[in-house]
């Protein structure tokens, strides 16, 4: 998936009810993300690593954090079968996917476009804060020839993504489409950016972008850290190519809302061990231990657990 990876390098610098967030999945509107008290927006406080993961937590909209959902402005719908209507308003977390201080460090933030492939790469961002800095990502620099209130004329639009967030200076905005070198339906979200559009003037665009590891063609990358076989409904995970993680578990759960009980992910986190208990893969290499229970019995255990407490989530029909 394309990507860009935030760093939080000092959370004292980003203002409380000032500091925005902006994401864009490359059309149909533009989410803010403010800094501030308040389930609706993504704490600075303590530290780098604790604004990281607040961040994170509003992007994902993570209900054990009590995150509100973050819309798009303009909004914009699609389709869903789990609604009355078939639709649904698209929030932050249906288009982005964020993780905080894991595998890249604390104060870091990997942000993922849930855009399949190369369609992600029209996604973009943009941060108010000197704070935050950003790497992987594709950044573009233009020159502004001339403007309008809603229209800003450059003199090369490629490489821009066709609806985007744009910056001049410490002015935002985004623009709805590009007409042979003119971005038109400008639109404001800090500042006046059209009257910062003076000839002369730099613009800049950060546009997410899909790490190949050394190759610049394809849209399945398979070697990045993770990728996914679509046919056979399989996620692959690898650390740094050709150096696999054995013995290391990541379960990736898609149904309706991201967040399930905490009883069912306990049960598919179980059923995922008693598969790799019966595993005879060379990838999947389980001890058995001198001092702890013996993996038939640990299977066993887990059997009878999940016979136990899956029946109350499994929907049943009675026809008379």
């Amino acid at each position: 998936a394309a990507e860009i990876r935030l760093k939080i390098n000092d959370f004292t610098q980003i203002t409380a009810d000032v500091d925005k967030v902006f994401l864009c999945p490359g059309g149909g509107g533009v989410a803010t993300l403010t800094a501030g008290d308040g389930s609706s927006k993504f704490r600075s406080q303590f530290d780098n690593v604790s604004t990281a993961q607040q961040l994170a937590d509003l992007i994902n909209m993570d209900a054990r954090k009590g995150k509100n959902p973050t819309l798009f402005n303009p909004s914009f719908e699609f389709e869903d079968v789990t609604e009355a209507d078939g639709t649904i308003t698209a929030n932050v977390h249906h288009e982005f996917m964020a993780s905080a201080n894991s595998d890249y460090g604390g104060g870091q933030i990997k942000i993922s476009s849930m855009r399949r492939g190369d369609a992600g790469e029209n996604a973009t961002y943009a941060c108010t804060s000197p704070g935050v800095t950003f790497t992987g990502a594709t950044d573009t620099s233009k020159t502004v020839t001339s403007s309008t209130a809603t229209t800003i004329v450059l003199d090369d639009v490629g490489s821009l993504a066709p609806y985007g967030i744009i910056n001049i200076g410490a002015t935002y905005g985004y623009y709805q489409s590009i007409t042979g070198t003119t971005l038109n339906g400008v639109t404001d979200l800090v500042g006046d950016i059209s009257a910062a559009a003076t000839n002369g003037a730099t613009l800049h665009q950060k546009k997410f972008k899909i790490d190949y590891v050394g190759t610049t063609t394809g849209d399945e990358g398979r070697l990045r850290d993770w990728w996914a076989d679509y046919d056979m409904g399989i996620i692959y995970f690898n650390n740094s190519y050709p150096y696999f993680s054995w013995n290391a578990v990541k379960c990736s759960y898609v149904y309706g809302e991201r967040y399930v009980e905490k009883a069912i992910e306990d049960i598919c986190t179980k059923l995922v061990a008693m598969d790799l208990i019966l595993s005879d893969d060379r990838s999947v290499l389980l001890p058995e231990g001198t001092q702890n229970v013996d993996l038939g019995s640990k299977y066993q255990l887990f059997k009878a657990q999940v016979a136990e407490t899956l029946p109350r989530y499994t929907e049943v029909m009675t026809v008379l």
